[in-house]
């Protein structure tokens, strides 16, 4: 996450390896805004490497800082059981469609992120799930290994057997969506490619991606692959429908003792 500012020796040790550098932490000025509609103005090659070797160096510097934590974490839990769960809420975007940071794309480099499990004894070491996995599946994981029950409402499926070798569940649907200044985005992905709708104005703009074939989202197959592209864009409506149909339901829940005085407190109920 910008302003990139990581310590000064891994900093000199990345721009050795990638060979760009910049004084400037931040974006540039023009960010840019949400794509594809204003692509944001573009950089010299230098300066632009110099931002991911800034970039690179923080996540050097993060992983160790975390192995550090978990380490003292797990001397201090001695016997008992230690689950860590590593993810992210967004990448980020070094002008690879167009654009900086996050926040004005759907497209890999900002959605696609890490998701790391530890629990020694727990979850065999070693173990890498291929497919792509959505984040509303990472409650219903956490509460099967705490051996905790399921919980209705929650949409997404549990994770355990895929991680444990066991029976190969059906993962969730991969859905995206990201409103940015009254623009707004929605994706949808599966085995078969990735969907993406963006919305600027009265302007809507698609795009059907194989990213078995096309990993970097570069060849749009929206034209040449009608019938794929159809199947997923109609699968990404009918979530739409049944999550606009979920936000406009109502739910009574009895709250006890002293929880509505602390709610209202903390401005959650008037």
């Amino acid at each position: 996450h910008d302003p990139y500012e990581p310590p000064a020796d891994l900093r000199s040790e990345f721009e050795a390896r990638i060979g760009g550098a910049t004084d400037d932490s931040n974006f540039p000025h023009y960010v840019g805004g949400f794509l594809p509609f204003d692509p944001a103005t573009p950089l010299g090659d230098a300066e632009r490497l110099g931002l991911v070797a800034r970039y690179d160096a923080e996540l050097a510097a993060t992983d160790a800082a975390l192995e550090e934590l978990v380490a003292d974490v797990r001397v201090r839990a001695g016997d008992r059981d230690l689950l860590v769960i590593f993810t992210s809420d967004h990448g980020e975007e070094f002008y690879e469609h167009g654009g900086w940071g996050h926040g004005q794309s759907l497209y890999e480099e900002l959605i696609h992120v890490p998701l790391v499990m530890s629990w020694p004894g727990g979850l065999p070491s070693g173990t890498r799930v291929e497919a792509p996995v959505s984040m509303i599946d990472l409650a219903p994981t956490i509460l099967e290994i705490l051996g905790l029950p399921e919980v209705p409402a929650f949409q997404g499926r549990s994770l355990v057997s895929r991680m444990t070798g066991g029976e190969d569940v059906p993962t969730s649907p991969i859905f995206s969506e990201i409103h940015w200044g009254g623009h707004f985005a929605h994706a949808y992905q599966d085995a078969s490619g990735k969907y993406i709708e963006s919305t600027s104005g009265g302007d809507t703009r698609r795009f059907f991606f194989d990213l078995s074939m096309d990993p970097g989202e570069m060849d749009n197959l929206v034209e040449t692959d009608p019938a794929r592209s159809a199947a997923l864009r109609d699968s990404l409506e009918s979530i739409l429908r049944r999550s606009e149909a979920m936000a406009m339901g109502s739910v009574s829940v009895a709250i006890e003792g002293d929880v509505e005085d602390r709610m209202r407190t903390l401005g959650y109920i008037d």
